[in-house]
């Protein structure tokens, strides 16, 4: 930490609904030396070109006539010029789109480049962290979840073979950090039916999340019954005759502290679960 920071002298708030001149700025730079140095040109063209269309900005179909290096440094000078007078959340809409190449199914985005464009997400969530902006990137979305701890539970329980546990949980973050149009009820539903999906995993059928903490210790997984009572009840929050998911709670009643509560809490629970189910197996095979 700088002497400014360590006594205090150079305080940011943590923002919110907002972005600082200084974030943008940090921002830019590391846009410029990211898509002028670090990214193939064609691969930068091809971004940058998706970019300036999605801004809402005429594609000139002349810069085509020139070398590539040319079109690429043509783009980059046309979003450096209009930059600093975008809404607050279309800067965060830009790194979405950005990072969005990362897992895009065109030829020109290469592997090689496509971890270059995951280092880009890192670069951007540390100028986050010492701007003090109050969102994260996570699975390549802009989350209003800044704690170590919970990002790192989210993206562990996305982080499996489990296709249908990721999913839901894609879908969970996916409602939760719509900023426009954000979706708490729904986001509640999908993390629920992550915890639901890894249950099924675990008892190889659909069933409800006592049978499969049941079918744990049938196979000598220990779970504390206030550790089992806690689950139950938070899995009945969202799934009994008055939860979230059979319409007993009306969507104004489910606040954005609700959803990131239960998106983080059911992310917790499957890695939980996906490291009882391993145990369970080495016991069955042994």
């Amino acid at each position: 930490m700088l002497f400014s920071g360590r006594n205090i002298y150079n305080e940011k708030p943590l923002m919110l609904n907002d972005i600082s001149e200084n974030c943008k700025t940090r921002i830019l730079n590391r846009f410029n030396v990211f898509f002028k140095i670090q990214l193939n040109v064609v691969s930068s063209i091809y971004i940058l070109n998706i970019l300036w269309d999605r801004l809402g900005y005429k594609v000139d179909l002349d810069l085509y006539e020139l070398e590539n290096e040319d079109i690429r440094d043509l783009l980059m000078n046309k979003i450096n010029r209009i930059w600093y007078a975008q809404q607050w959340y279309t800067y965060y809409d830009i790194l979405e789109m950005i990072l969005s190449f990362s897992v895009s199914d065109s030829k020109l985005i290469g592997g090689n480049e496509k971890e270059k464009i995951s280092n880009f997400k890192n670069d951007v969530n540390k100028i986050f962290v010492e701007e003090n902006i109050g969102y994260r990137i996570i699975d390549n979305q802009v989350v209003n979840i800044t704690t170590e701890e919970e990002i790192n539970e989210i993206e562990k329980a996305m982080d499996s073979i489990f296709d249908s546990v990721n999913n839901h949980l894609e879908k969970a973050l996916s409602f939760y950090s719509d900023r426009k149009n954000p979706d708490y009820k729904n986001s509640i539903k999908e993390s629920i039916s992550a915890v639901e999906s890894m249950c099924c995993i675990i008892c190889g059928k659909k069933v409800e999340l006592g049978k499969a903490l049941g079918k744990l210790e049938k196979n000598g997984i220990y779970i504390h019954g206030a550790m089992k009572n806690g689950f139950q009840a938070l899995y009945g929050y969202a799934s009994d005759e008055s939860g979230i998911r059979h319409g007993g709670i009306e969507d104004k009643e489910v606040t954005e502290e609700d959803a990131k509560f239960m998106l983080v809490s059911c992310s917790a629970f499957v890695n939980y679960l996906k490291v009882k189910f391993n145990k369970m197996k080495e016991n069955n095979n042994g």
